[in-house]
């Protein structure tokens, strides 16, 4: 049995689309930001929920002013061990966590570069959504790979088995069916897994936007430097 051209442009486009995700989720992503700058910071909004009890490791402070503080020898991943998984959102790369025992948050879009900012500032929330966000859609596309994968394998099992299954009439229509479907599963797990990718790229930018504009930088040169997929 034959499939019709239809189908199999179906299936050579999965293909395609799989060999696509994988080779772009393959590539470490290091988005291309320029050092931070430490200006004053606008008047505050967004409030921490301060915890008492605890011994607090405080780091050296670099610079200061405004509300905002830079912070000398300082990672992200010390940082997150200090506030803890429940007062952390995003990960290592980009982040924010609710300082223990201070009105204040860590924010990085460095590991290296971490910046104490005070509770109440307006761009605090926008900024933890992104880094949320961004967390969100790359367990998105690494949730896809893995169903790709997993299909992908259905797929050339199927193939495998074809030419004996057609054998029989009903089990080689039944193959020839299986393969259409799983060609259309592995389209359909791409388009969502390079979705969530660009979903990624597009919250990292926001993130960096929204700390620029902590740091008290002017609207238009935050949005020149760090976006280019549209308003955040």
């Amino acid at each position: 049995m034959r499939l019709d051209s239809r189908s199999s442009r179906l299936i050579f486009s999965s293909l395609a689309s799989l060999i696509f995700l994988a080779l772009l989720v393959g590539c470490e992503f290091e988005p291309d930001i320029d050092p931070l700058i430490l200006p004053d910071a606008p008047p505050q909004a967004f409030q921490s929920a301060s915890e008492e009890g605890g011994e607090i490791v405080e780091p050296v402070q670099e610079t200061a002013g405004g509300g905002v503080i830079g912070l000398a020898g300082f990672n992200s991943a010390q940082v997150m061990v200090q506030c803890g998984d429940q007062l952390t959102w995003g990960d290592e790369e980009v982040g924010i966590c609710d300082v223990p025992g201070k009105d204040s948050f860590y924010l990085w879009v460095d590991p290296n570069q971490v910046i104490e900012v005070e509770a109440g500032d307006p761009d605090l929330l926008q900024f933890q959504q992104a880094a949320q966000n961004r967390i969100d859609a790359r367990e998105g596309y690494q949730g896809a790979l893995g169903d790709i994968g997993i299909e992908t394998g259905a797929f050339f099992f199927e193939v495998a088995v074809l030419l004996p299954a057609c054998a029989i009439i009903v089990l080689c229509l039944a193959d020839a069916a299986a393969l259409v479907l799983t060609g259309v599963a592995i389209a359909n797990t791409a388009d969502s897994g390079v979705n969530n990718y660009i979903d990624f790229l597009d919250e990292t930018e926001n993130a960096n936007f929204y700390i620029c504009l902590i740091q008290d930088s002017p609207e238009q040169q935050c949005r020149d430097t760090y976006i280019t997929g549209g308003v955040p």
